[in-house]
């Protein structure tokens, strides 16, 4: 055998003995890691249930996803559990009154439940005759950042898969949300429709659908009537300080609802729904930015 077949040979061994060492070692010590440009597939699987990673110092929360681990949310109400349960509470407590967008008078224990000549309402559809539970902020605003309505979850089936009933039924998290009482106002059923999850704005002009009902609606926007802005305004207050990790009121919407808040004041009506839900419920209103308006709702309603 020549010098260089010789050398050639020793090497190769060399290579194969090397390498048997490196299995045998890593065989005994399986906690040792072999660097991988594979892909961490127990990481990804933690950021996509929780919709979050805490890797970065300080993280850009991603878009459409929970920033915070359910737990952060504040203690449910002990007498409120899902979405119905609050409609139930609601339906007791405001049994007749006024609605909210075109100030209809309802009765929910009549039939049709609403009275279009109280207001000058004019819709065909069935759903102008009826009340139903709008929330103020929209149940999508928050639930499309849940990743069971984005992606679903292994205990939903069926037709929901994922959306709105899948966050329901996989996450506590949402129904506490989503049953929040405070976001919940009676509102006919077609006005209801008509709102879909649009943001609330200002439009130019008034080009009016619902006969004399000071609401409209175009382009993704509606425009509520100048006498409940101030509500409206004060509703995303509270659910931006109640779930913070939602980012309600922001850029986008902060200084025109300030505007409302100062233009439309809590008035009675307002403060004595408040009051009503706060006895059910269990949780102040007034919280944040809106603490220092708990003295004169309370004194409101007081005089009631």
């Amino acid at each position: 055998m020549s010098h260089h077949k010789k050398m050639r040979s020793f090497w190769v061994m060399s290579i194969v003995i090397a390498l048997a060492i490196l299995l045998r070692h890593q065989t005994q010590n399986p906690n040792v890691p072999i660097q991988s440009a594979h892909r961490d597939h127990s990481r990804v699987s933690t950021v996509e249930k929780t919709g979050t990673t805490t890797s970065p110092a300080n993280p850009r929360p991603p878009k459409n996803s929970l920033t915070v681990d359910e737990p952060s949310l504040p203690s449910p109400s002990p007498r409120i559990h899902d979405f119905d349960g609050a409609k139930t509470q609601l339906k007791k407590l405001f049994s007749r009154g006024r609605e909210f967008y075109c100030n209809c008078s309802y009765d929910f224990t009549r039939t049709p439940m609403v009275d279009p000549s109280s207001c000058g309402l004019v819709s065909k559809s069935p759903r102008a005759k009826r009340i139903e539970w709008e929330h103020v902020v929209p149940a999508s605003y928050f639930g499309k950042q849940f990743v069971e309505w984005r992606k679903g979850d292994v205990s939903c089936t069926g037709r929901a898969t994922r959306g709105r009933e899948c966050a329901r039924r996989a996450s506590p998290a949402f129904r506490q949300i989503e049953s929040d009482m405070y976001n919940l106002v009676p509102a006919v059923g077609e006005l209801n429709r008509a709102r879909g999850d649009s943001s609330y704005g200002i439009i130019p002009g008034e080009p009016r659908e619902f006969g004399a009902c000071d609401f409209e609606t175009f382009s993704k926007i509606t425009e509520p009537r100048p006498e409940i802005r101030g509500d409206i305004a004060r509703i995303y207050f509270y659910m931006d300080v109640r779930y913070p990790q939602f980012q309600i009121v922001n850029s986008m919407n902060q200084n025109m609802l300030e505007e409302w808040a100062e233009a439309d004041p809590i008035d009675q009506a307002e403060a004595t729904r408040l009051q009503k839900i706060e006895d059910i419920q269990g949780n102040s209103f007034f919280i944040g930015r809106l603490a220092k308006l708990a003295q004169g709702g309370k004194n409101m309603t007081q005089r009631h």
